[in-house]
């Protein structure tokens, strides 16, 4: 292959045939985003939920039964890993979470079939994205009625939100400032108004993030910001003098609003805490002294079970605390196997392959900067794994959903160009 070069007649290339949905599709996709986002944790909200989401798959699979839809890679391999995942009910001590949590891994792949498929058929990625925000924001004002927003005193004072959890509602406001990561790049008409409507939010999101109190969301807060000017700025920031003193005045201002947001907070007394137990000092705080016994609980897991695993979500039955692990690479190995493990990460690999494929060859600038925020997300997936799980977060698959179906539409686009480019050279280079 080779890369695509004066693409200034767009009327005389083939593009693939982009199958049209119904507008039903978009206006089920988007509540169902809502929902997800916002109110899946609760109960009575969760059938509510559920009830779109059946709905939003019949609608799909009746659209998908006249047309030709394409199967990601992602989602063919999250289906062999939920299949490899069968063979822990041969180990499994408590089958009744066994086969809840496939039912729930179930409800992810169908999700990620539909969402990915819809946004690849329409390339409906940012009104995914949009919707995402307002699941977001429902979330953040539920917390503002309720009082969260005071600075809790004490470690019981962290917020939890809808989400019902702290960990949860920390990386929740995280992931929204990737969504609004991938905003502040697309083109504006009036784009300082934009990027101060933005800043103001990613500030909002900041906020929550600190008050959560989670270690893991905001180490991932601050790995986002520098995966985001590496793979999306880099080459520009010492080459625009205007870039470089945005960036500067913007890591000068953001650095100054966290110190007064972190100090004095649950967040600091909780780093402090991770930090004396690392330095071998005393610590009040015992989560993070068996967040490290996980990791050599789950080896050994791993050592006596090394193909099948010990099971889906059977990690607790197996450790000394009786918990959940905070690390989705020791739960995922530990549950599921070395085979189990190396099938599941592979997603990872095939988008990130997918988006560096996009970068390289695409003659669009937008394009060219999405794929780069793509790896910059997987980036920071991948750092926070070692702090939280993603395989059954239907928040988390959301994000991934959009972009997979989203890079593969993209893809075959390119793919498209670059072979009418090689056997028609001519075509895309007009005298």
């Amino acid at each position: 292959m080779t890369e695509l070069t004066n693409i200034s007649a767009p009327a005389d290339l083939v593009y693939p045939q982009q199958e049209e949905s119904p507008p039903l599709l978009s206006l089920l996709t988007v509540p169902f985003i809502i929902g997800v986002v916002a109110v899946s944790p609760l109960d009575n909200w969760n059938y509510i939920v559920k009830a779109l989401g059946m709905l939003l798959a019949i609608t799909y699979f009746a659209r998908a039964l006249s047309s030709r839809v394409r199967v990601s890679a992602e989602f063919l391999l999250y289906m062999a890993w939920i299949a490899w995942g069968l063979t822990g009910a041969f180990v499994a001590v408590y089958l009744p979470v066994f086969w809840g949590t496939l039912g729930t891994l179930t409800q992810i792949l169908v999700m990620l079939f539909i969402v990915s498929g819809a946004t690849y058929l329409r390339k409906t990625l940012t009104l995914n994205l949009i919707a995402f925000l307002v699941g977001t924001v429902v979330v953040a004002v539920y917390s503002l009625v309720t009082g969260e927003y005071e600075r809790p005193d004490d470690p019981e004072g962290r917020m939890v939100g809808l989400a019902l959890n702290s960990n949860a509602f920390g990386f929740l406001m995280v992931s929204a400032m990737m969504v609004l990561a991938y905003l502040w790049m697309l083109p504006h008409h009036h784009p300082w108004l934009w990027y101060i409507l933005i800043a103001l939010a990613m500030a909002g999101a900041a906020i929550s993030t600190v008050l959560s109190g989670s270690r893991t969301a905001i180490s991932s807060m601050g790995v986002f910001f520098a995966a985001w000017f590496f793979f999306c700025y880099r080459s520009e920031i010492f080459r625009r003098p205007k870039v470089l003193a945005a960036v500067v005045l913007g890591i000068v201002l953001g650095l100054v609003f966290f110190a007064r947001i972190y100090v004095g907070s649950v967040a600091e007394q909780r780093f402090d805490s991770a930090i004396a137990i690392v330095q071998g000092g005393a610590s009040t705080e015992g989560s993070m002294i068996v967040r490290m016994q996980f990791y050599g609980e789950g080896l050994n897991m791993l050592l006596h079970s090394p193909v099948i695993g010990v099971g889906l979500d059977h990690f607790m039955f197996h450790s000394n605390s009786q918990h959940v692990d905070h690390s989705e690479y020791v739960e995922v190995f530990a549950d599921t196997g070395i085979v189990g493990g190396m099938i599941y990460f592979s997603i990872f690999i095939v988008l990130w392959i997918r988006a560096g494929k996009i970068a390289k060859y695409t003659d669009d600038f937008t394009q060219f900067r999405i794929a780069r925020l793509v790896r910059a997300i997987l980036f920071v997936i991948l750092i926070s794994n070692f702090g939280r799980w993603n395989y059954y977060d239907k928040i988390t698959w959301i994000i991934f959903a959009s972009f997979i179906g989203y890079t593969s539409a993209v893809w075959n686009d390119i793919q498209a160009r670059l072979e009418q480019q090689r056997f028609d050279p001519d075509a895309l280079n007009p005298q």
